[in-house]
């Protein structure tokens, strides 16, 4: 959803707006306050500003700081008359109001009908997700320690995705341990818990590894594992797959669904650094460097889905094309126009 922050001084503006669910009933007082707020969240959609709000700094310069701190934000203004209108739009501010009835009016119905847009696009992704995991997908999935892995960079839409899984399996009164893993491209090794039988050609560990599964229960049926990546951190390859495979063995004996859902590290990676025979779903954004990627594996066992969130991404035709018959399944979701 939108997420929009005021720095109204209009009592009645804001009032409407609570009224009609459009923000929460917050407002930020003061103009240089709105910069600090900025700094510390990445993730605000549209910024509205009153003439009014007071503040050192003018409202031109304001103006000028916000974009340096998120080009991509929205900036709705509301001016008392029309003298700073021009120079306003001189620095692409368009999206401008006055404070009077007709003007506020127009306002509030435009971010409703952007509201409902949020709305019906949400509803969207999630019938669409909901049609791709039907229940004989999720019983076609053939394994015998019951374990469904979702991959990928996109946390949000994967854990959407993850949450529908979950539900289609309370469904079935299944029990559900979730283990959120992050991995890296990093590979430390360590000789001394390492030894070599050369004449068996195998090796073992010389050392047991000593840790405690910390679970926080979620729900009933769905427990987490919440030190995970705790337990992992600083092992090599070797001690990280005996200590999963002791976990895996442990909730399958009882009977457990097992979710991984794994996320990497988008800056230190160039390829996908894990072998996709245990992978069931991938969850990646719809752009040209994902597409690289994805190019140099060959799965028929997964269900690859891509969220397309921009107008200028990659043609779904290329996915199509040029990922034909390396997937299990191929499906691009749109979530924005």
């Amino acid at each position: 959803m939108t997420k929009i922050v005021t720095a109204i001084a209009e009592e009645n503006i804001l009032k409407k707006m609570v009224r009609n669910k459009l923000i929460e009933n917050k407002n930020i007082l003061y103009r240089e306050a709105i910069i600090d707020i900025l700094k510390k969240d990445k993730k605000i959609d549209i910024i509205i500003i009153s003439e009014k709000t007071p503040g050192e700094m003018n409202l031109i310069n304001l103006v000028k700081n916000i974009k340096k701190i998120n080009k991509k934000i929205k900036i709705i203004v509301i001016l008392e008359n029309k003298k700073m209108e021009e120079t306003l739009k001189k620095i692409n501010i368009i999206d401008i109001y006055y404070n009077n009835i007709v003007s506020i009016y127009k306002l509030v119905e435009n971010l409703k009908e952007k509201r409902n847009k949020d709305i019906n696009l949400k509803n969207k992704f999630i019938n669409i997700i909901k049609n791709i995991f039907k229940y004989k997908q999720i019983n076609s999935i053939k394994n015998k320690n019951n374990i469904i892995c979702l991959f990928g960079e996109d946390r949000i839409n994967k854990k959407i995705i993850e949450l529908i899984i979950e539900k289609k399996l309370i469904i079935k009164n299944k029990k559900i341990i979730i283990i959120n893993l992050k991995i890296n491209n990093k590979n430390k090794t360590n000789k001394k818990i390492i030894k070599i039988n050369k004449s068996k050609n195998s090796y073992y560990l010389i050392t047991k590894e000593s840790y405690k599964i910390k679970e926080k229960i979620i729900d009933k049926n769905i427990k987490e594992i919440i030190n995970i990546n705790a337990i992992l951190k600083n092992k090599n390859n070797l001690i990280k797959k005996r200590i999963i495979k002791k976990i895996i063995n442990k909730y399958t004996k009882n009977h457990y669904y097992i979710i991984f859902n794994i996320n990497f590290l988008k800056k230190k990676i160039n390829k996908i650094p894990i072998q996709l025979k245990n992978i069931n779903y991938m969850v990646f954004e719809n752009n040209i460097n994902n597409l690289l990627k994805l190019y140099r594996y060959k799965n028929k066992n997964i269900y690859l889905i891509i969220i397309n969130y921009y107008k200028n991404n990659v043609s779904k035709y290329f996915y199509k094309i040029i990922l034909k018959n390396k997937f299990k399944k191929i499906k691009i979701i749109n979530i924005n126009y």
